[in-house]
């Protein structure tokens, strides 16, 4: 499923995490700003999406929390698993080629979306078509 809303975000990017991969190394290339992410499972040449998510929790006072993209990529995944281990047992046991990890800066100087809002929206429109959530969303 694709995000036409998303092309408006100029500082976006994205990478393939495969089997023997360190998380860290390419969350390094990921600013520090807040935003959404989308981890798609690659099995076999074809892509789902497993998961949409938001980075960067904003105060009352107008300024987000520590958890930017960055450091929210390589965090927990469901409050149980840090990223690297959850993405190695997924690809070892599912037999996945890789897990595309794609994510979009939705605040800056050009925007000023909120990154809960845009998740809500994303999740939403996935919700829409396919009258649940993506496999690795537990909640929303």
């Amino acid at each position: 499923m694709k995000f036409k809303s998303l092309n408006k975000y100029k500082c976006q990017g994205e990478f393939i995490f495969r089997k023997g991969n360190k998380l860290s190394k390419y969350c390094k290339q990921v600013p520090h700003s807040p935003g959404v992410y989308l981890f798609k499972i690659i099995k076999e040449g074809k892509e789902t999406l497993a998961y949409i998510g938001a980075s960067g929790t904003m105060h009352q006072d107008g300024n987000f929390g520590n958890q930017l993209m960055n450091n929210r990529l390589k965090n927990l995944q469901s409050k149980k698993i840090k990223r690297q281990a959850f993405f190695e047992t997924e690809i070892k046991v599912k037999k996945l080629d890789g897990i595309r990890v794609s994510w979009f800066v939705t605040f800056d100087e050009e925007h000023q979306d909120l990154p809960k809002s845009v998740e809500g929206k994303l999740i939403q429109k996935y919700f829409d078509k396919f009258e649940k959530l993506p496999i690795w969303n537990n909640e929303f």
